[in-house]
């Protein structure tokens, strides 16, 4: 999905603070999204934080040696955040931790009682990703994009058979 409005935007007031020049700004863009445009369809959510972590810490760079001075508190508040989002290790992130748990709130709604359960859960992550899991809070990135895709799915199937009548 390309980045949207407010992405961009934020972008923007990043790339000024840190007084990248354009060249360097497209250079940057296609060393992590092969486009050197922000609009590119093919850029993912994944792009745009690794971008925003590198112009972040060219910022904290350029900021700690004095070359721009410290961008406004309302537009830039911590000059970690970014560098702070990406996982470490190949983890998940917190973007992934978050889809997860607002997807499997939603499919509780469907699931009987006994189902409901930390335990089910991993079921679910090991039968998506074809390997073992005990906990879904330890999951590595492509696990827990496996099983964002296995509850999506899962969900979908809920609210397909719930119009229809069906549980």
């Amino acid at each position: 999905m390309p980045w949207n409005r407010r992405q961009i935007i934020k972008l923007q007031i990043y790339k000024r603070a840190a007084a990248l020049s354009d060249p360097d700004y497209r250079d940057l863009l296609a060393e992590v999204t092969g486009a050197r445009s922000s609009t590119e369809p093919g850029n993912t959510q994944w792009h745009y934080d690794q971008v925003m972590a590198k112009i972040e810490a060219i910022l904290d760079y350029r900021v700690q040696e004095g070359i721009v001075g410290p961008p406004p508190k309302h537009q830039v508040p911590r000059l970690t955040y970014w560098r702070g989002r990406l996982a470490t290790g190949g983890a998940m992130n917190a973007r992934q931790r978050y889809r997860i748990d607002k997807l499997w709130a939603q499919l509780c709604q469907y699931l009987p009682p006994d189902q409901r359960t930390p335990r089910y859960l991993a079921g679910i992550a090991s039968q998506a990703s074809a390997s073992r899991v005990r906990d879904t809070y330890s999951l590595k990135a492509w696990q827990a994009s496996m099983l964002i895709d296995a509850l999506k799915d899962r969900l979908r199937h809920a609210l397909r058979h719930t119009a229809q009548g069906q549980v």
